[in-house]
């Protein structure tokens, strides 16, 4: 996984090693709302996925989202 584009100081873009629209429903289904996976708007950035993280979210929610983002991608062979 990788940062692609840091437009704002509190959003980004990451490129998975899989499609971002699984990964969101797979994060969806252990209450996380991940952010926007870019594949539904623009063709070629299915694995793309734009988060935003503010000042309401706690390093504890951050964490949490970081540890279920790597499960979500656990079962990818890099």
């Amino acid at each position: 996984m990788q940062v692609l584009i840091l437009c704002s100081f509190n959003e980004f873009t990451l490129a998975l090693p899989k499609n971002a629209a699984d990964v969101v429903a797979g994060l969806l289904e252990k209450g996380i709302a991940a952010g926007v996976p870019l594949g539904q708007y623009f063709q070629g950035l299915e694995n793309c996925l734009v988060v935003t993280v503010t000042e309401k979210r706690t390093k504890k929610e951050i964490e949490r989202l970081v540890d279920a983002l790597k499960s979500e991608l656990d079962d990818v062979k890099f």
